[in-house]
């Protein structure tokens, strides 16, 4: 009688300690699929600011220009976000005249973050261009910046999603005012 009671406590501590399993991972696969799943991070470009534009055109031509590019990095999971070093390019009709180095870090999780670089613009590139006395008699120096950022989402050292995205803005420097405007854009993939 006593053989029995315990075959049927043992079945029944079996089929328990199995259903409690079942639940768990049924648990652990919902969460995943609702609330853990890698996604995306959002990538944009901000406004780029010019903090510090000089010209002069008398008795030579005297250009300073340091162009401040942005980039705002919206992670939306819940692991951390880390992205490697890259760097900020600045064309001048399709000719590099700056670049800056950013360095690779990490972006908590569900948190946003913006990426900051400065641009000293090669002025002797700018100036011996053949396109810069027309640009000056219009009023406005027309750039490019361009950022690629890759990076990966890692949740619990299992699942990894890879994320890569490419930055453009395109620039345009009154002289004549020394104001700026900017529009960009950002084309993200995994």
């Amino acid at each position: 009688m006593i053989k029995m009671a315990n075959k049927r406590a043992l079945k029944t501590c079996c089929v328990a300690t199995t259903l409690l399993l079942f639940l768990l991972i049924l648990t652990a696969i919902i969460l995943y699929f609702t609330l853990l799943k890698p996604k995306q991070p959002r990538i944009v470009a901000t406004a780029v600011d010019v903090t510090n534009v000089q010209l002069r055109t008398s008795p030579a031509i005297v250009l300073n220009l340091t162009l401040g590019a942005d980039i705002v990095v919206n992670n939306r999971n819940y692991a951390g976000f880390s992205y490697d070093d890259t760097t900020t390019l600045i064309f001048y009709h399709g000719v590099s005249v700056g670049v800056a180095p950013v360095a690779a870090g990490t972006i908590g999780a569900r948190a946003t973050e913006k990426i900051r670089s400065s641009v000293d613009v090669d002025v002797v590139k700018v100036v011996e261009n053949g396109n810069f006395l027309f640009d000056i008699l219009t009023g406005s120096l027309n750039f490019t910046s361009s950022s690629a950022i890759e990076g990966k989402v890692v949740f619990l050292k299992i699942f990894k999603l890879h994320a890569s995205s490419l930055v453009t803005c395109d620039i345009s420097i009154f002289v004549f005012t020394n104001s700026s405007s900017c529009s960009c854009k950002s084309k993200t993939k995994l």
